[in-house]
């Protein structure tokens, strides 16, 4: 009985030494910056546009599985007005963060497709905003690729930010859409 004991005791040593440092989250130690175009309109195209640049920095830069804002620390969102030239009077958002990599899960594989980005409807609480990203994103996923790529949770790298604009919340879904 002892000997089963200490067996099991080693094996998860084991497990816990090769597991434990994979699952750690680990930060670049710099900020990187990813802005959007500019756009007549703050809330539903310079802010989302800004997450969109920040990913693709990070992943161009570092990988795939630096490229979650969420996971990200350090950060913050700049939005101005732009103030003179051909763009006067339109929005620019600029994102910066250290970005962090953690587990992916499963290694993406021949049934996901390319990154979709969608936000929603504002709503009062962050909650709802986040379900109507969501929805947001299974829409465009069923336009774009078809009922089987629908399903947000077998989506790879998924990634939801929301913001508070005045008295409600926006959020923004980001992920690589995958059939079983």
């Amino acid at each position: 009985m002892i000997r089963k004991i200490a067996l099991a005791g080693v094996a998860l040593a084991f497990v816990i030494s090769v597991a434990g440092p994979a699952a750690a989250k680990v930060c670049k130690p710099f900020k990187i910056s990813g802005a959007s175009k500019p756009h007549l309109s703050r809330a539903l195209r310079a802010f989302p546009g800004s997450l969109i640049g920040w990913k693709r920095v990070a992943r161009r830069r570092f990988g795939a599985k630096w490229s979650f804002w969420s996971r990200a620390e350090d950060k913050t969102i700049r939005c101005h007005q732009i103030a003179d030239g051909a763009d006067q009077g339109k929005w620019l958002c600029i994102r910066s963060a250290r970005p962090c990599s953690g587990p992916l899960g499963p290694e993406r594989g021949p049934v996901c497709q390319a990154e979709i980005v969608s936000f929603g409807a504002r709503k009062k609480s962050r909650l709802r905003a986040r379900e109507e990203a969501r929805s947001g994103w299974i829409i465009a996923v069923r336009r774009d690729h078809g009922e089987a790529y629908t399903t947000w949770s077998r989506a790879h790298a998924r990634d939801i930010t929301c913001r508070r604009i005045g008295a409600k919340f926006q959020c923004v879904a980001a992920a690589e859409p995958c059939r079983s």
